[in-house]
């Protein structure tokens, strides 16, 4: 009688809402009617606020010395557009002479292939039954470990922001390849063409990963999506890595060209099979922050101020090369790299949770 008065039983009609009882080592989830367990302490269901107070890092913000490390660890995410600022400023022997425009040319068939990949989404949305996806679609907890938006179960997509925000991947992926098929029209023999090529297919695959993922909250592709997704984060730090080798030792791009790809394919590899290998983990339970008694702040600045070093091999094949490339892309991707990652990081229930907004269609994911 207690839980049908509640609030969130009485607003069901207009919003689905989660009734949790949270608990020392597990927690009990019910959504709907559909109830569901997470072996991890600390379950905590979406709710709309803002702010430290009831986020993750709250618990850890203990004296004034933790609240300057996570103030320093965020400073440090304008560390790149800070660097390029200064850099031309000072100007002096390492400054790059040249930069260029550049051309933007569509490939053949790429608007069209969005257009149909896109098509097929929407009816899929609009003509799959509810339960297209089977009884595993019903396990919220875990899902809702990692993410702030609601699950709608009387959808084939059930959390719909996170589900077409990975719609920039499969154009990507697209773009290359059917830049890779003009490539090969033309015998193109560009050093990185192999490795643009494995990445064009993790990032297709990574985006069919996360569509059913974020559609599904079938904790069977779980895995899939986050082996694939830490293959797309490693690839340009490995290939702009590859032309700083190349450069620190003198020798053509073709050089390193190849055994970049080879050393691509064998961290995909192993990326997945690290992701493969926790599984049955995955099945109960996702390590955020409110799931760990072991987290630090240490760990948590760690995270926060890691974007700040993704784009150092492209700073450094920048210096050694004293070519800007095209510098319109160059500051657009020191400002939104950094941007981002941070806003994923503080607003993600990994690590952070500062902010939840459950029903919004801006989710940091």
């Amino acid at each position: 009688a207690k839980l049908k008065n509640s609030v969130c039983f009485r607003q069901a009609r207009w919003k689905p809402c989660h009734i949790c009882w949270p608990g020392p080592l597990k927690g009990s989830c019910d959504w709907n009617g559909v109830p569901c367990n997470s072996t991890l302490q600390g379950l905590v269901c979406p709710s709309s606020r803002f702010g430290v107070a009831g986020s993750a890092l709250e618990p850890l913000l203990i004296s004034q010395a933790d609240w300057i490390q996570i103030i320093c660890a965020t400073g440090a995410l304008a560390f790149s557009p800070f660097l390029l600022r200064m850099w031309r400023q000072l100007g002096g022997y390492s400054w790059p002479t040249r930069s260029y425009k550049v051309a933007v040319v569509v490939p053949n068939y790429w608007l069209e292939l969005c257009g149909l990949c896109t098509a097929a989404l929407i009816c899929f949305a609009a003509t799959a039954p509810a339960d297209v996806w089977g009884n595993c679609s019903s396990d919220v907890c875990v899902y809702h470990l990692m993410f702030c938006e609601y699950t709608r179960h009387g959808s084939p997509v059930r959390h719909p922001a996170n589900f077409w925000t990975n719609l920039p991947y499969m154009y990507n992926s697209l773009f290359l390849a059917t830049r890779a098929w003009r490539d090969s029209c033309n015998a193109s023999n560009r050093p990185y063409q192999i490795a643009d090529c494995l990445f064009c297919v993790v990032l297709l695959l990574h985006s069919c990963a996360s569509f059913t993922w974020h559609g599904s909250n079938c904790t069977d592709v779980h895995f899939v999506d986050i082996g694939l997704m830490n293959a797309v984060i490693l690839f340009l730090p490995l290939r702009y890595g590859a032309m700083l080798l190349a450069s620190l030792v003198g020798k053509d791009d073709s050089f390193v060209g190849k055994p970049a790809a080879v050393v691509y394919l064998a961290s995909v590899v192993a990326l997945l099979r690290s992701a493969l290998s926790q599984t049955d983990f995955f099945h109960r339970a996702f390590p955020t922050a409110y799931a760990r008694s072991d987290l630090t702040i240490g760990e948590v600045s760690s995270l926060l101020a890691f974007p700040a070093l993704y784009s150092l091999p492209s700073l450094g094949v920048i210096a050694l090369r004293k070519n800007w490339g095209h510098l319109g892309s160059l500051y657009l991707a020191a400002a939104t790299v950094p941007i981002g990652f941070g806003a994923q990081l503080f607003f993600e229930r990994w690590p952070s949770d500062l902010g939840c907004v459950p029903w919004s269609w801006i989710q940091p994911t």
